[in-house]
This record gives structure tokens, C-alpha cells and sequence, in this order.
């Protein structure tokens, strides 16, 4: 089955204080009997308040209720300007982020009621991240993080965004504005559907934009050429790669063309750091045999793809990861058909530049893992094989190979390394610090969940390319339309 098994798959403040009163040359607090109305129903009101720290932008601003606003310039205390009575509940929140991209500020002790006294005990903690990564989520969902400075730590950015269909994959563009998501209706491939998300670049929400698109059957893969100039889309069900072409602002997409395959594709699609070229591995979903490695030259303005060189590679190849320099690409060999397979080959292939032609480098390395899936560092030192599906959970793990950049051989330098239970993606941030694998684990009362684990890769010295553990995301459990989905991973910076 070349399909990625079914199993249900990433930031203020001059102090301000304002009398109720509107008394513009005050910073006192209103007195109890400031907003006493007339008659015997009088009522006491007091501010609401509190303190920032962490911001480093402009443009910050905080609402209450939903209504009173206050603008943030600069760390410090904060007090809203308009006296709330006494009895009455208050919720605090960001109305609008700072401008510095991804700052983003968040509200704490946010709610209350007020009672006989100013309130002063709000709390707005800003920090300016990473960048974001996004994974799918096996209860049709997009779970959202955000990368702390220094440590990678994801932290959540709420509870998740809901699909109406089954996930297979995702893909941001290059420029991080967008973020394409594809996947069925059902298991058996109906309704397949093509969306497209705008990316907040201050605080990495995500906002639905533009209609969604059908696609052909089955789709299972997403690339983004790096120019942004276009989006593949891999259909496993017809055997086809339908290309649109992406509006760089909007994010919006145009159909372009649609390339048949000959028999099924296999697993993910690859595509070269400049652009040019399209990878492709085919095989026959009725005899579980590789049929060819086909390279297609891409045309970026009109996005049709043409078919160039191609192989006939081993018969269990598997996970294709370009080199980020353009120089090599990675495959993995199994030693079976069947994912129970302890042992797998991890070949390298230099690119012909020019035609996109493929030459094996040596023999390729052994790693005692499967080769479920490869990630390639961004800087082209390392490439990271992971084991999974093979009914044993104590196998589910990540190698590190080393790259000679001069020749493509590999050689392990360490591993192998725990991953979360029953890993589906891995994939190394723009920076090169980190690693991270999306898992599909199982929960009490047999239920099921996703988290994202976090591993810190060594800079230099002997733990140069090693990787250490170093946190794990929040879990989502699944939704009513789980059961069914992949796992994968998109940044942006």
C-alpha cells in the first residue's frame, strides 16, 4: 500500500493611568464615590488593571469586555480608563498584537468580578518567537505552536483548528503567509478537498481564505516549489499531480495543469531547493513493486511538469528528502515489503543540474531502523532516518547521519534515539537547532492523541549532529471525525 498507513497525521508600556472621571491631569484612582449615581440604587466603580512586561513592539492594544481599549507603548502598569460597577464580571484580552513580526502578547488572571476595589492583577506576558510550526492532527485537526527563543519549547496557540474533513497533509509557503491543507471526506477518498489558511505573521493564527478546492483522488502529498511560485498536489487514488500557481500576497490559488502517472505514486513527493526539478517515485499498488524514480522538470510560470531521466530504483524504496543545497537526494531502502522490517539502506544520489539526472553515490549506508521517513538539517550536515510501523513500539526511533559534503556519503554519528510513540513525521526547523517528530499515540480509555516532541540538535564538537530531547508539545485528543489521517509538519519563520 503506498499510501502513508491511514491511522487515525507548529509575542509595552508607559504607565498610564486614567481616572474614571476623564480628569486629564490625574493618575489618581476614582474614589469609591467617584460613580455613586443619585437615589438610593447607587452603585461604586472602580478600574481595571494591571501590568506588561516582555514587549519589545509598537502597537500593542488591550480591550475589556469586549468594548474599552487601552494602547500599549511600553512595559510597565496599565489601567483602563473607563470605571466598571461594583458586581460586574470583567474579561481582559488583546484586541490587537504588536506589529514586531511574530510578538506575540498573552493575557493571564484575565477574568474576574469586580468588587469593592480597583483591580491591578492582570498580567499581559509578551515574547517575540521563532517562528510557528503546524501539524496535522489525527482528530482532523490543525494544532498550532509557537517556538520559544533559545529553547525551541512548541507552546500551544489554543486548542487546535477544526477540519471538516480527514487531513493527509500540509505546507506552508516560503514567504510564511500561507498555509495549504489537503485530505478526504472519507476513508474510501470521496469529496477530496484543498484549503487555504492565512498565517498572522505576529501571532501565527490561522484565518480560512479564499474557497475550497477540489482535487483529484486520494491526495496524499503537498509541495511547494521553493520559489512560491507554485503548489503540487499528489493524488494517490487517480495517479495524478495537479500544480496551481500561488498568488505571493493572498496565497490564493490558480489550477495550472494535471501530470498522470503511470501506475501509483509512492509516498511522498520532492522537489530540488531551486526549483527545477520534481521527484517522483512509481510503483504497482497490486504487486507492492517500485516501478521507476522519475525527475520532471518544473515550469514555474505555467506549472506544467515534464517528465525527464528516470530509474528503475530497489524494489522497497521509500522516503525521498532533498539535499538543502541542491547537490544530492536521499532514499530509503527497506530490506521487505512489509513495515515489520528491523533494517533498512539509505542511498544517496547526486543531481545532474542541469537534466535533474540521478547517480548513485556508493552503496548507501545501513541503519537499523525501517525508514519510514528521512528530514534533511538546512544547512546539509545531517539527515535524520526514522523508524515507525513496525509493531513495536521500543523501535520507534531516530538515526543521525553525517554528510560528506564532498562525496554524499553518509556515516551514523549517533543514535538510535527514542521519538514520541508511533512517530509520523519528523522534520528540522529553518534554524537547524531542532527536530521534531509528530506522534500518533494512545491515551487512557482508548482513546488516542498527537503531541509534537522536541529535540535539540548539537552545534559543534563531538555532539555536533546529535540529538537530545528537550520538550513535548501539548497533546490534542481526536475529534468526532478521527479514526483515520497523517501526521506532518510545516514551519514558518
Amino acid at each position: 500500500m503506498f499510501m502513508r498507513r491511514a491511522l487515525s497525521t507548529n509575542a509595552l508600556v508607559i504607565s498610564l493611568l486614567v481616572s474614571a472621571c476623564g480628569d486629564s491631569g490625574s493618575s489618581q484612582s476614582p474614589s469609591p464615590n467617584a460613580a455613586r449615581s443619585q437615589g438610593a440604587a447607587a452603585t461604586n466603580s472602580y478600574t481595571v488593571g494591571g501590568s506588561v512586561s516582555g514587549l519589545s513592539g509598537d502597537g500593542l492594544i488591550l480591550e475589556v469586555n469586549g468594548g474599552a481599549d487601552v494602547a500599549i507603548g511600553a512595559n510597565g502598569a496599565f489601567v483602563f480608563p473607563q470605571a466598571i460597577e461594583s458586581g460586574t464580571a470583567y474579561t481582559v484580552s488583546v484586541k490587537s498584537q504588536p506589529s514586531l513580526r511574530h510578538e506575540s502578547c498573552v493575557v493571564s488572571n484575565a477574568s474576574g468580578t469586580v468588587t469593592n476595589g480597583n483591580v491591578s492583577t492582570v498580567s499581559v506576558d509578551c515574547t517575540v518567537m521563532d517562528g510557528f510550526v503546524y501539524v496535522l492532527n489525527p482528530g482532523s485537526q490543525i494544532g498550532s505552536y509557537s517556538l520559544t527563543p533559545d529553547t525551541g519549547q512548541p507552546v500551544p496557540l489554543g486548542s487546535g483548528t477544526p477540519l471538516p474533513w480527514i487531513p493527509t497533509d500540509l505546507v506552508a509557503t516560503p514567504n510564511g503567509k500561507s498555509l495549504y491543507v489537503v485530505g478526504m471526506q472519507n476513508p474510501s477518498g470521496g469529496m477530496n478537498q484543498l484549503s487555504t489558511f492565512a498565517i498572522d505573521s505576529a501571532t501565527g493564527a490561522l484565518t480560512r481564505s479564499g474557497p475550497t478546492l477540489q482535487t483529484g483522488g486520494q491526495p496524499g502529498s503537498l509541495a511547494v516549489t521553493p520559489n512560491g511560485s507554485l503548489l503540487l498536489v499528489a493524488n494517490y487514488g487517480d495517479s495524478t499531480i495537479k500544480s496551481y500557481t500561488v498568488d505571493p500576497n493572498s496565497g490564493a490559488l490558480t489550477y495550472a495543469s494535471t501530470l498522470t502517472i503511470y501506475k501509483h505514486i509512492r509516498h511522498r513527493i520532492v522537489v530540488t531547493p531551486d526549483s527545477r526539478f520534481l521527484y517522483v517515485l512509481n510503483g504497482d499498488i497490486d504487486t507492492g513493486h517500485v516501478v521507476s524514480l522519475t525527475a520532471y522538470a518544473i515550469d514555474s510560470t505555467t506549472g506544467v511538469l515534464t517528465a525527464g531521466p528516470s530509474f528503475t530504483p530497489d524494489d522497497a524504496a521509500w522516503a525521498m528528502a532533498p539535499d538543502p543545497l541542491g547537490h544530492y537526494l536521499y532514499l530509503t531502502v527497506g530490506s521487505g515489503t512489509d513495515f515489520a522490517y528491523p533494517t533498512s539502506v539509505v542511498r544517496t544520489y547526486s543531481i545532474d543540474s542541469s537534466s535533474g539526472a540521478l547517480t548513485a553515490v556508493g552503496a548507501g549506508t545501513g541503519v537499523a531502523v525501517n525508514g519510514f521517513e528521512l528530514a534533511a538539517d538546512p544547512k546539509g550536515k545531517y539527515v535524520y532516518v526514522m523508524d515507525n510501523n513496525n509493531y513495536n513500539s521500543t523501535n520507534d526511533v531516530v538515526i543521525a547521519l553525517a554528510v560528506d559534503r564532498a562525496s554524499g556519503t553518509l556515516t551514523q554519528i549517533a543514535g538510535p534515539i527514542r521519538a514520541g510513540s508511533d512517530p509520523w513525521a519528523i522534520a528540522c526547523d529553518p534554524s537547524g537547532r531542532y527536530l521534531f517528530s509528530a506522534n500518533v499515540s494512545p491515551a487512557p480509555a482508548g482513546s488516542m492523541y498527537n503531541d509534537l516532541s522536541e529535540f535539540t540538535i548539537g552545534q559543534s564538537g563531538s555532539t555536533a549532529g546529535t540529538l537530545t530531547p528537550s520538550a513535548v508539545g501539548i497533546q490534542f485528543n481526536y475529534a468526532t471525525q478521527g479514526g483515520v489521517g497523517q501526521n506532518a509538519i510545516a514551519f514558518v519563520e
